[in-house]
């Protein structure tokens, strides 16, 4: 039997010593609780809230990424000074970023 999504998030969290209040838990889920591996803007997790029920400021979406990053939960990749994404795939792989230009 599979993991579920608040398992797989709740693991993720605690790996990082980051208690799992329901809060974390329900935007930890939304980002990692698939098992998938994506690249994530804060922008794109807001929708994801709402469109799943879960009620949550912009100000917060902004926050969640940034606290996970520093914890470890999350790595960031600055694609410029202006823009940040959120790589929900902990491992060690290279990531390439193609601008506008392609």
């Amino acid at each position: 039997m599979g993991k579920t999504s608040e398992t797989i998030a709740r693991d993720r969290l605690c790996a990082a010593a980051v208690r799992p209040t329901r809060r974390r838990l329900d935007r930890a889920e939304l980002l990692v609780g698939d098992g998938c591996h994506r690249h994530v803007i804060s922008e794109s997790l807001y929708a994801a809230a709402w469109r799943n029920g879960v009620p949550v400021s912009l100000a917060t979406v902004y926050n969640t990424p940034r606290t996970f990053c520093a914890t470890g939960v999350l790595p960031e990749i600055r694609v410029d000074t202006a823009q940040s994404c959120f790589d929900t795939c902990i491992d060690e792989h290279p990531r390439y970023f193609l601008g506008k230009t392609g």
